[in-house]
């Protein structure tokens, strides 16, 4: 970014054909060039080559303009507004400088080169600047300019104004026509298009307006017709027709661009139509005619070159045959080896393949069976299969089982009739002190009448003391152990195998 503000400065006063201008720059007390190398308080640049701004038509470099003092503001002349320009021929000073008024596109006439009206057009007021052609040098200031309108007040302007501004332009272009400045003209039909196209529309002024833009379409397509711009006079004609589809001049005006293009078809439709809407007048016959003449000498000219087409074509035909191309077949045929020639050669080559093939075999086999004597292979040993459970038998068992255990927890011990309960206040504490027996639940212990341990319920009272409590205990466990043994006695005796005694922490 520093470098680029020290070429603009060194731009400023500098030829633009020539370089080698060296500056030094410094930078003011507690200022510096860069945060990066902030010692740096001084640096010079060498403008080796300078090349400005091209303002050519074209964009081909043709035209190189440098600024040498920038204008004052943004105000830029227009084609067909006056400006007032300072020429100067030449890179020396001493050469005499002109001062001309002039209107922009009409510099013929006040002896200025296109080149520079292309160069002020890009120019703002006050600016100086130095052009550069293929042919000379010019130094060109701009000291004053006619303001243009912008769109915005182009937009707010009256109707009756508007359409006065837009006549007067239109007229303008007309009489260089006529005068026979085909561009100034261009440049003044272009000019009503602004004002026309940045109107305020209404309603009231639209056939007026209307017809303002269809006159000027057809005054450029006409001017483009003498300068054999044969495209945009079909393009004007085109814009013309999207607001009067029936003109008559556009008509015959498209038809002569498309006549000049050789699209004869086209250009006969269009007469047609003329001749349908009423017109017939001898320019359109001489049109006409020139079309079929046309027509018939692309007729005749297609019909030539067909012709050599045809002449072409049989004189591909004609010539002698080439050499036939070899097929596969007898590529084979020529290449093929001798043991292929004859069927007898093929059974004597068969046969020795197969023989090869059979001692082959024979060595292998004798080869497998001399490895196999020496390195005898070992006997492994079989190993027995676990017999494995039928799951379906241990799922139905487990899940009896479960079951069964869920059913036993659930299940609360029946009340035999008959037999009478003591029921402690709060709870009981019953053999080893981990089960805990809440009030109303009880303990069975010694004998009932049907066979089965008499419930006991241990009480626990808060008045009797820690000792008293223990020999309590003590007392029921006695009580429940030989209860169990003599009902496994009495099992025993009558021969069954085993006793199921209900009390769980009965040692039996």
């Amino acid at each position: 970014c520093i470098v680029y503000t020290c070429v603009c400065e060194i731009s400023s006063g500098i030829n633009a054909e020539y370089g080698g201008e060296l500056a030094s720059f410094t930078t003011a007390e507690g200022e510096r060039f860069s945060s990066v190398q902030p010692d740096i308080h001084s640096i010079e640049v060498e403008m080796l080559s300078h090349r400005g701004q091209d303002v050519s038509a074209k964009g081909d470099g043709s035209l190189i303009k440098s600024i040498q003092v920038e204008g004052m503001n943004r105000s830029k002349p227009f084609w067909t507004g006056k400006c007032r320009l300072l020429i100067q021929k030449g890179s020396n000073s001493g050469e005499e400088v002109q001062a001309v008024v002039l209107r922009l596109g009409d510099g013929d006439t006040y002896g200025v080169p296109p080149e520079i009206e292309q160069c002020a057009i890009t120019m703002t007021k006050g600016e100086e600047c130095r052009l550069v052609t293929p042919s000379s040098n010019f130094t060109i200031t701009l000291s004053s300019l006619e303001k243009d309108l912008t769109e915005k007040e182009i937009y707010n302007l009256p109707s009756d104004e508007l359409i006065t501004k837009t006549e007067l332009t239109k007229k303008s272009g007309n009489f260089n026509f006529q005068k026979g400045k085909l561009h100034l003209a261009s440049l003044y039909y272009n000019r009503a298009f602004r004002y026309l196209d940045n109107r305020n529309r209404k309603e009231e002024d639209s056939k007026q307006t209307n017809a303002l833009e269809v006159a000027c379409h057809l005054n450029l397509a006409q001017v483009y017709l003498r300068t054999e711009e044969w495209q945009a006079a079909i393009a004007s004609c085109n814009k013309a027709f999207w607001i009067d589809p029936d003109n008559v001049k556009g008509l015959f005006r498209r038809a002569r661009a498309l006549c000049a293009l050789r699209f004869y078809d086209e250009a006969q439709s269009d007469l047609k139509k003329l001749i349908g809407l009423g017109e017939n007048g001898s320019e359109i016959r001489v049109l006409m005619e020139e079309v079929v003449k046309g027509r018939v000498e692309m007729a005749r000219s297609e019909g030539v070159s067909m012709r050599a087409v045809l002449k072409q074509i049989e004189k591909e035909e004609n010539k002698e045959p080439a050499e036939p191309v070899k097929s596969v077949w007898d590529e084979a045929e020529e290449t093929c080896p001798a043991e292929l020639a004859s069927e007898e050669a093929y059974a004597a080559y068969t046969g020795k393949l197969a023989e090869e093939e059979r001692v082959r075999k024979e060595k292998e086999a004798a080869d497998r069976a001399a490895y196999e004597a020496a390195n005898p292979p070992k006997k492994k040993k079989k190993r027995k299969k676990k017999k494995k459970a039928d799951p379906a038998v241990v799922a139905v068992t487990e899940t009896e089982v479960v079951q069964m255990k869920e059913e036993e927890e659930e299940k609360e011990p029946e009340v035999d009739e008959g037999m009478e309960y003591r029921v402690a206040q709060e709870k009981t504490i019953v053999n080893k002190g981990d089960d805990v027996i809440y009030e109303g639940q009880v303990v069975n212990d010694g004998t009932a009448g049907n066979g089965l341990p008499t419930p006991v319920v241990v009480k626990d009272d808060a008045n009797l003391s820690d000792k008293t409590q223990d020999e309590e205990l003590l007392k029921n466990e006695e009580v429940s152990e030989k209860s169990c043994e003599e009902n496994g006695a009495a099992a025993v005796s009558e021969g069954n195998a085993t006793v199921d005694c209900i009390v769980s922490e009965c040692p039996a």
